[in-house]
């Protein structure tokens, strides 16, 4: 059974995801429900959900988000383990 995450819930996911090979999304997305499911849905809340996604991301080897000067605007750029 899906659980109840907020559409700026789902959001945060997807965008934490962007570093991950397409193929492998789903694969993260099962990983953070199955975690979350384990926390029980009184614990579930953005805090957690983002938490939780930065847990599984190491599990994926994204171990941090650094970010870089790109002219005029900063972008942030993943970088692997």
């Amino acid at each position: 059974m899906p659980l109840p995450l907020t559409d700026a819930e789902l959001a945060m996911l997807h965008a934490l995801a962007a570093p991950i090979d397409a193929n492998r999304r789903p694969e993260f997305m099962g990983a953070v429900e199955k975690a979350l499911a384990a926390a029980g849905p009184a614990a579930i809340g953005p805090g957690t959900v983002h938490r939780t996604a930065r847990t599984v991301l190491r599990d994926f080897g994204i171990r941090r988000r650094i970010f870089v000067q790109v002219g005029s605007d900063l972008a942030a750029e993943w970088r692997l383990a």
